[in-house]
């Protein structure tokens, strides 16, 4: 037996409300194990971009003598001590860790590069183990204990210049918005943080590590794709049969390595970016042109592979939060490729590349991707997304000779965006 509770409303301070909010906590029956999807969206109407310091979950602790902490550090490695402690991963490829104020180095042979992003807290009598979904690939995050408790920075504070001395490149392609010292995002654009809190008795228990590497990646009841396929739910789709085309799932396995490769080499992480591709027009995000997730969803849906299933969750969440403006005149329509996602960072094009503005078009909408990932999951973000869905009337009727297939294409993806997106979850 499980159960939602969902919370919704906005943030406050000094009287003033910044930001809607929107919290799912999913209990199961008789189980320590307790899931929190916590999602900040920037609806404050008043201008085009807001920026802010840092957004910070605290989970109190009892006034209690002997709490301990262990904490990954990466590579299946951990370190344990008492007191306060601070690991902050400000980049994809380093963190730092301090306890009782002064520097703790990770053990021999271990560069602190990746945080597995999990920490537990447990004294004589009880325990609880927080981890973080996507940690360091969704940096700048942090862990903090104080003496009032836990602190989980899902956008961890950070000082002035910590990103500005970065190349003119680097500062388009991944810390856009991240210069001077705070957060500064686009009217429209929400983020989804996924939390697991596990709850145990007193002492380091192994199964709390357990518990956290597998939310990272964790099981999921797969049909056969045969059965996936014969439903009609995904379109006519044939299964990835064993011998009947080698060829063309060689080509798929190759796509894969090659999508990962270029993830990888570019660096495409980062808390507004992870799940995209960057490099349309050189300098441009995609903002999945055209529906990354659809195309990865459906090597799952023909071959029951889980990699192809988690490449295609972490693009349609990156294109729901994201590509998708949730608030303002603007709501429903999905960003084109543009220079740091949404546009708006900058007013000029990089060597002549790039499109610093953004906007919204009818040609480059799409909803299939989101389509498929809510018939295999079930995220109730996905069939909101497609509720609200609209494509924008920008193109122009006539033929452009640099552009001749920019109606049909225009007119082609405004019937896919209405043929497959699906009833509004009730």
């Amino acid at each position: 037996m499980r159960i939602v509770v969902k919370v919704a409303g906005h943030h406050s301070s000094k009287g003033e409300t910044f930001f809607a909010y929107t919290n799912r906590f999913t209990f199961h029956a008789g189980s320590p194990f307790v899931r929190v999807q916590y999602t900040w969206g920037n609806d404050c109407e008043k201008a085009d971009f807001s920026s802010f310091k840092s957004i910070c979950l605290r989970v109190p602790l009892p006034k209690a003598p002997g709490w301990k902490w262990t904490v990954g550090l990466g590579n299946g490695k951990d370190a344990a001590g008492q007191g306060e402690l601070s690991l902050r991963q400000l980049r994809d490829d380093s963190f730092e860790v301090t306890a009782a104020q002064q520097e703790l180095r990770p053990p021999a042979g271990l560069k602190a590069e990746r945080a597995d992003g999990w920490i537990d807290l447990t004294n004589d009598r009880w325990g609880v183990t927080a981890a973080v979904r996507d940690f360091w690939q969704l940096y700048p995050r942090a862990f903090r204990v104080t003496p009032e408790g836990l602190a989980i920075a899902l956008a961890e504070e950070f000082p002035d210049g910590t990103y500005d001395k970065c190349s003119k490149l680097d500062e388009i392609k991944l810390y856009y918005y991240l210069m001077g010292g705070q957060y500064k995002v686009r009217l429209g654009v929400q983020k989804q943080n996924d939390l697991m809190l596990f709850f145990h008795k007193g002492g380091f228990d192994a199964r709390a590590r357990q518990m956290a590497q597998a939310f990272q990646e964790p099981l999921i009841a797969a049909c056969t794709p045969k059965r996936y396929c014969s439903t009609g739910v995904f379109g006519e789709i044939l299964p990835a049969t064993a011998g009947r085309s080698p060829d063309y799932e060689e080509v798929c396995e190759k796509v894969y390595r090659s999508y990962i490769r270029h993830r990888d080499g570019v660096r495409e992480f980062g808390l507004l970016n992870f799940g995209d591709q960057w490099g349309e027009r050189k300098v441009n995000w995609a903002n999945g042109e055209y529906d990354h997730h659809h195309a990865f969803l459906m090597q799952f849906i023909r071959a029951a592979d889980r990699k192809w299933y988690f490449l295609g969750e972490r693009a349609a969440r990156h294109a729901i939060d994201v590509d998708t403006c949730h608030y303002g005149p603007r709501r429903g329509g999905e960003w084109i490729h543009a220079m740091g996602h949404t546009g708006g960072y900058f007013k000029e094009q990089y060597e002549g590349n790039g499109i610093p503005g953004g906007g919204l078009s009818a040609s480059h909408t799409w909803t299939e991707g989101f389509y498929d990932w809510f018939a295999l999951s079930g995220d109730p973000t996905a069939a909101s997304r497609n509720t609200t869905a609209k494509c924008p009337t920008r193109a122009s009727p006539k033929r452009s000779s640099a552009e001749p297939d920019r109606p049909s294409r225009s007119s082609g993806w405004t019937r896919l965006t209405a043929s497959a997106t699906p009833p509004a979850p009730t």
